[in-house]
């Protein structure tokens, strides 16, 4: 994994979701076995990630989202909620950038982006998919940029550093149910379609597998 890039949650973290009761477990860290019962949700919880300031390697955080509505920023030694982000409606996908800003996606279509060390005020949107699609799908693409899929087959190829929609992609008829960074220059993707995709987010072409 490059230098910089975020810990996955199964690395440092043994976190135990629940499909019936909004909460979950960070059953122990490095410092802090074993863990805390995190209760701040609502509703089901459907997405949580993790990132390790590459600076400042004891500067751990924790996001989950979820049917509440809203992206919770977590303190995972202490399991105390630092920050709250609200969206309007359920937030499937959250994921930290290399650089420890947020990238959440909701039901309606909507993805944005947020700086947990500025106030939730300056949170914007990024992107919008078109009318009545989901974000499904959420995936960090190296440093390049964010990929997001919809339930209609859209794929949006955002560049994170210049804050700008490089393209809209239409690999897929149906719901993108999954992704996965397959190579420097390559996503795979599959899909409610029956059909697993390999393409380039720089280009139009893509092959099925």
């Amino acid at each position: 994994v490059p230098a910089g890039l975020k810990i996955m949650l199964d690395e440092w973290y043994n976190i135990q979701k629940t499909r019936n009761t909004p909460w979950f477990r960070v059953s122990g860290s490095r410092k802090n076995p074993p863990g805390w019962v995190m209760r701040e949700h609502t509703d089901l919880i459907c997405t949580a990630d993790a990132w390790e300031n590459p600076e400042n390697p004891s500067e751990l955080w924790l996001v989950s989202a979820g049917h509440d509505c809203t992206v919770k920023l977590w303190n995972p030694d202490t399991g105390e909620v630092k920050q709250n982000l609200s969206h309007e409606n359920t937030v499937r996908h959250v994921i930290f950038l290399h650089d420890g800003r947020i990238i959440s996606g909701d039901d309606d279509g909507i993805i944005c982006l947020w700086d947990p060390r500025e106030p939730t005020e300056n949170t914007h949107v990024v992107v919008k998919l078109d009318e009545g699609e989901a974000v499904t799908s959420l995936i960090v693409f190296f440093k390049k940029g964010i990929i997001a899929g919809g339930n209609k087959g859209t794929i949006v190829y955002w560049d994170s550093n210049k804050d700008t929609c490089k393209k809209k992609l239409k690999h897929h008829e149906e719901e993108i149910s999954c992704m996965k960074v397959f190579s420097e220059n390559s996503v795979i993707s599959g899909s409610s379609d029956s059909q697993i995709k390999i393409w380039n987010p720089t280009n139009e072409e893509s092959e099925t597998i």
